[in-house]
């Protein structure tokens, strides 16, 4: 499959979406990271990086800026590659 899950961008907790290629880039609120990983996985992606928020992230999630509202949730930077499978060299 080279292109995203259909699931992926409506998924519960899913935001900031960014597609570059075969690239995908988004967070997921830390709840729904079960539910995000069942869709990639899914997908047959080829990797995965994930990455816990910044701590201006952090801030800024629970303070908010003047037009934000906190939600309490705490989103994870992911990073997926999906396609098909490599044979040679996968990991």
């Amino acid at each position: 499959m080279d292109t995203i899950p259909d699931a992926l961008p409506s998924a519960p907790g899913v935001h900031d979406l960014a597609v570059e290629g075969s690239r995908v880039h988004f967070d997921v609120d830390t709840a729904e990271t079960d539910a995000a990983m069942k869709i990639l996985v899914a997908g047959r992606i080829r990797s995965l990086s994930a990455t816990p928020p910044t701590l201006e992230e952090l801030f800024l999630r629970h303070y908010g800026s003047a037009d934000e509202q906190h939600d309490g949730r705490q989103p994870r930077r992911h990073e997926a590659h999906v396609g098909a499978q490599e044979t040679a060299g996968a990991r």
